[in-house]
């Protein structure tokens, strides 16, 4: 009764605000809509070296359902003049973006386990058909039942910064960490905050000037979160160690100077059947990389293999994904090597001991 009531005496909006509103939310809408679209060719590009980072896709989807919310949300608020379809405009609006936070939960405990597998999109798909019963009993009680996967998404995202700042690593001087968090974390949380003032449970007691507070307050959040997604190149680079596999440093005789693997093995014998394999890999990949000047990617069997060559060295690097982080740090070993090693490279006759320090360098670099 009391939602019913509220709808039929508030909504549509008129007024002085009506105009001011209307053209911050068009453009709160639109806004998410570019975003999306901008997260959309970053794991659609057509440079098909760059793997398909699934933590945008997430992001991708969660920004697309919020910009049909609002799209949904202004038809309801601005246009009907019926209660009934204003509460079907507003749960349509609002089932999508819970379709939306479904499917970024899912995509995102792909990635990461956060306390238990996949507890965030089971516990959405438990609420789901108890959220389209209510819909089908009462329309307008299952509108506010949509808020409820709003406070999960608040939850996960507490969860999700503090991961962000316990776990992920980015070598210092490439990104700035904590600010970059920093705006991403303070982009959305303005953004709820934003989004609590536009509802009807404090625009109804409070005044209609709060709703134009709160698009004012989301269009801040949404300039730190574009902000956010256009200074990082990726949000892979956070975990740049994990999709690193291994450095080959060889000498341009072709022989081997040095190898490290990054990742645990555990059968030793299959270690050397994939070193060995490695090594014909890159016997061609060098092929390739002395025909072209200055830094070579090729991808080759499902990985990136980058090529730094030097005056007496190929630096050699093999990851799971093209990122910035990769081409900084080998670029920067690769100048190492030569200011250290520049004397011995020049006649080298074989002898790896006199490239003992090269384990504490590998380390200082990229640990």
């Amino acid at each position: 009764m009391g939602v019913h009531v509220i709808t039929q005496d508030f909504f549509p909006i008129t007024g002085m605000f009506r105009e001011p509103l209307l053209i911050l939310e068009y453009l709160i809408t639109f806004l998410f809509f570019e975003q999306s679209f901008f997260l959309w060719t970053r794991f659609h590009g057509k440079n098909k070296m760059k793997l398909k980072s699934l933590e945008e896709k997430a992001y991708f989807w969660l920004f697309l359902g919020y910009a049909f919310m609002w799209m949904f949300f202004v038809i309801a608020d601005f246009y009907v003049q019926s209660s009934y379809f204003h509460d079907l405009f507003s749960t349509i609006g609002m089932s999508i973006q819970v379709a939306s936070i479904i499917l970024f939960f899912k995509i995102m405990e792909n990635l990461k386990v956060y306390f238990k597998r996949y507890l965030f999109t089971r516990i959405s798909l438990i609420f789901l058909p108890i959220y389209m019963i209510i819909i089908l009993i009462d329309i307008s009680i299952g509108f506010i039942f949509g808020y409820l996967y709003m406070s999960i998404l608040i939850i996960f995202f507490i969860l999700y910064f503090i991961s962000m700042r316990s776990k992920l690593q980015v070598k210092k001087g490439i990104i700035n960490l904590q600010f970059e968090i920093f705006k991403f974390s303070l982009g959305i949380l303005i953004i709820i905050i934003g989004f609590l003032l536009t509802t009807p449970y404090i625009i109804v007691p409070f005044g209609v000037i709060y709703r134009f507070y709160g698009d004012i307050i989301q269009l801040i959040g949404f300039i730190l979160l574009a902000w956010f997604f256009i200074s990082v190149p990726s949000l892979t680079e956070y975990a740049w160690q994990d999709k690193l596999e291994s450095i080959f440093i060889i000498h341009k005789s072709g022989l081997l100077i040095y190898k490290k693997n990054f990742r645990k093995r555990i059968d030793t014998s299959a270690g050397e059947y994939v070193f060995s394999g490695s090594l014909i890999m890159l016997k061609m990949m060098l092929e390739q990389a002395t025909q072209v000047e200055g830094l070579s990617i090729i991808e080759k069997e499902g990985k990136i293999i980058i090529v730094q060559p030097s005056t007496h060295v190929y630096s050699i690097l093999i990851c799971d994904e093209l990122l910035k982080h990769y081409q900084i740090l080998l670029n920067k070993l690769t100048s190492r090597i030569e200011e250290l090693f520049s004397p011995i490279l020049e006649d080298w006759k074989g002898n790896l001991n006199a490239f003992s320090p090269m384990e504490h360098l590998i380390e200082e670099i990229f640990f």
